[in-house]
């Protein structure tokens, strides 16, 4: 991050209190910027962000109820996000449960698992290391570099289609726990495959070429082709509890299998609540928002 970048984020981090602070800083020596504040005077917010690189900045706490969670159209964040301190730690919040979720699940699946040849071990590893990854440039968009930067926002997308392909492997390779039709699981195999294609691709050329990413109506279109995602998880949750409740019906299970099959179907449930969660803030528009919870929401889906 350049200087100036540094200097902000600790403005930002002195705005905690509630108001907006106007700080002279001192004594930034060298690359280590090792900032020494001389003199800090507080002023009620309302004021805007001047030059970050000057010596004195001005920070404004935008208020929650007037908070802007996105727009009807591409993102408009030149910079980072804007202040305030509600926001800021909620965000925040969010990204390190998410982290503390994927190495807990890491560790968990590495001494768990024997047979790490199964598609449902990778399937697990990969959907984690994509949640993480993708958490880390989620960072980096809201808080580092320029929300226009096709580089940093074309690799968490890219990120994000591994998350959202590796946890439906994650979810067919539970329906071999209840369904015996090698037909129908060749069927839901190739539908995961055609939809990973059809429906990342579009979103990832959508972030990568500037003139896509410009046009509102194509930004609402590319947009909604995570909903697709959102259904299908919610398709193959419904069937498999369907072939749960089949499956059960016969009588011939163990208790202490028809206890884990139990639980496996209450996770399915959570999954649909989340799925469904996240399908209405498309639709309200707070894409700041469902950028922050989505990571999270698929951590704990793939915890569960």
């Amino acid at each position: 991050m350049h200087m100036h970048g540094l200097k902000q984020l600790l403005v930002l981090a002195l705005a905690g209190s509630g108001l907006a602070c106007q700080c002279t800083a001192n004594g930034v020596k060298g690359a280590t910027a090792d900032l020494q504040a001389t003199e800090t005077v507080c002023e009620p917010a309302g004021g805007h962000v001047v030059n970050p690189g000057s010596r004195s900045a001005q920070v404004e706490i935008v208020p929650l109820s007037t908070y802007n969670w996105g727009q009807n159209g591409p993102p408009k964040l030149d910079n980072i996000l804007p202040f305030n301190p509600v926001v800021y730690n909620l965000i925040a919040s969010f990204h390190a449960i998410t982290f503390w979720i994927c190495f807990e699940l890491m560790i968990h699946v590495f001494f768990t698992f024997q047979r790490r040849g199964s598609l449902y071990f990778w399937s697990i590893l990969l959907a984690t290391w994509a949640i993480v990854m993708t958490t880390i440039f989620e960072v980096l968009v809201l808080w580092v570099v320029p929300f226009s930067n096709i580089v940093v926002l074309g690799t968490q997308r890219v990120f994000s289609a591994f998350m959202y392909s590796g946890f439906s492997w994650v979810l067919y390779s539970r329906l071999h726990l209840v369904i015996q039709s090698s037909k129908i699981l060749r069927i839901i195999f190739w539908t995961i495959v055609a939809t990973g294609v059809s429906c990342n691709l579009p979103g990832i050329l959508d972030i990568c070429i500037p003139s896509l990413m410009r046009n509102p109506k194509l930004f609402e279109i590319f947009s909604g082709t995570d909903i697709v995602f959102s259904v299908q998880e919610i398709v193959l949750s419904s069937v498999y509890i369907y072939f749960f409740y089949q499956f059960a019906r016969g009588g011939s299970l163990e208790p202490r299998d028809r206890a884990t099959l139990t639980l496996l179907v209450i996770a399915q449930m959570v999954i649909i609540l989340s799925d469904a969660a996240t399908t209405v803030l498309i639709y309200i528009h707070f894409y700041i928002l469902r950028m922050a919870l989505l990571p999270f929401t698929y951590a704990v889906k793939l915890r569960l």
